[in-house]
């Protein structure tokens, strides 16, 4: 009955007891028993989704002498999971975990009942497409980490078919990513064909992620545990590399490739500059006002010519009669387009061609060296906090 004559422990205590029966095979409970299970679920008005999606369609634990128990919902309750599931997707209010969720289950049921996966395939796949679309347009939302239940366990791990992650051992809540379990799905039933312009959009922003060489050394079932379980303050890096990998095997890219990304990105990081690096900067007639510029050496490093010169803590260097230049996040090819520009703009250089002007690095901030002259000329430790001389226009 719809009316409320049970108590909250009775209520649960009768769904529980309606759940254990419907995983029952046809063979012990009958498809009509099970239609009237789930009218009689209907009549007690169990509409959340937290009933219905609180686990997938299969799944195993372990009873109290440590033996693996197997469950597996009967055919009735499968199509009202699919069918919630599929209502969940499509309902763009529902949160980022109950879409999870539903993703899982689907992915579940799908693999039990392939007749199941064609009858959904289209309204799944649209739903679909508009998760991609959000994810590349909120990449930071798109690495949150949720927590489900240990029923969803070997769900919740990426799907590479370059490595195999081991189920964990460790039982008990796991952490996931929705987009990853929503890639899982892509790769189970192979629908990357029909999401094809979604994934390479995708994947080309992910790309634009920075990560770590450190980071992920390797793909290997520890790292992915430690992410599982939300013991490492990186795993926002993880995730997104995890994701960067998922898109281009769907992509049909070479997996070798795709791991080079972490070194990679620390190539074009060093690439560029970033405050606290010293550079070595040679303009004629302004730095140095007079004679030739000194050869530098920092540590062991190649010599360059030119004035030290510091960028900045807010990614600026400073040199006579013009203003502060931002170089943070460029290259050196792109600051000396940046100085010759100034330069010009501030027609310092008036009547002259900006012949002779280079700029090098001469130390990283990240690998401090002692500078020292080669040629015997003085090192100074900053020449722009010196006041310029006057000079006629």
């Amino acid at each position: 009955s719809k009316e409320n004559r049970y108590t909250a422990l009775e209520r649960y205590q009768l769904l529980m007891l309606y759940r254990n029966l419907l995983g029952l095979s046809e063979e012990a409970l009958p498809v009509e028993l099970q239609k009237k299970l789930i009218e009689a679920l209907v009549n007690l008005d169990v509409r959340d989704d937290e009933f219905w999606l609180n686990r997938p369609c299969y799944y195993k634990d372990r009873n109290p002498d440590g033996l693996a128990s197997h469950h597996v919902a009967g055919t009735q309750l499968r199509l009202q999971q699919v069918e919630r599931a599929v209502a969940c997707l499509e309902d763009t209010e529902s949160s980022d975990f109950t879409r999870a969720i539903a993703l899982m289950v689907l992915r579940s049921a799908f693999e039990l009942d392939h007749e199941l996966a064609t009858q959904n395939r289209k309204r799944v796949i649209e739903a679909l497409k508009l998760i991609l679309l959000a994810a590349r347009q909120e990449i930071p939302r798109s690495l949150t980490l949720l927590t489900a239940g240990f029923s969803f366990g070997p769900h919740i791990q990426p799907v590479l078919k370059n490595y195999q992650f081991e189920e964990s051992k460790e039982g008990g809540e796991g952490t996931l990513n929705f987009l990853i379990v929503a890639m899982n799905l892509i790769a189970n039933q192979q629908w990357q064909k029909e999401l094809m312009t979604e994934l390479e959009n995708l994947h080309g922003r992910l790309g634009e992620e920075h990560i770590d060489q450190a980071i992920f050394p390797d793909v290997q079932e520890t790292v992915w545990l430690q992410v599982c379980h939300a013991r490492r303050n990186d795993s926002d890096q993880l995730v997104a590399f995890t994701l960067y990998l998922q898109t281009g095997e769907l992509l049909g890219l070479d997996y070798r490739e795709l791991r080079e990304k972490p070194y990679l990105d620390e190539m074009k990081l060093l690439s560029k500059v970033n405050e606290g690096d010293v550079l070595a900067i040679h303009i004629p007639t302004i730095l140095p006002l007079v004679g030739n510029p000194p050869v530098l050496q920092a540590g062991t490093n190649p010599p360059v010519v030119g004035i030290p010169v510091t960028v900045s803590s807010s990614g600026k260097i400073r040199l006579p009669y013009i203003e502060p230049i931002e170089v943070r996040g460029k290259d050196i090819s792109q600051v000396l387009s940046s100085v010759k520009k100034a330069m010009i703009d501030a027609q310092i250089l008036s009547g002259q061609k900006p012949l002779g002007i280079s700029v090098e690095f001469l130390m990283r901030a990240h690998d401090p060296q002692e500078i020292r002259s080669v040629t015997g000329s003085p090192v100074l430790e900053n020449p722009l906090t010196l006041e310029p001389p006057n000079r006629e226009p």
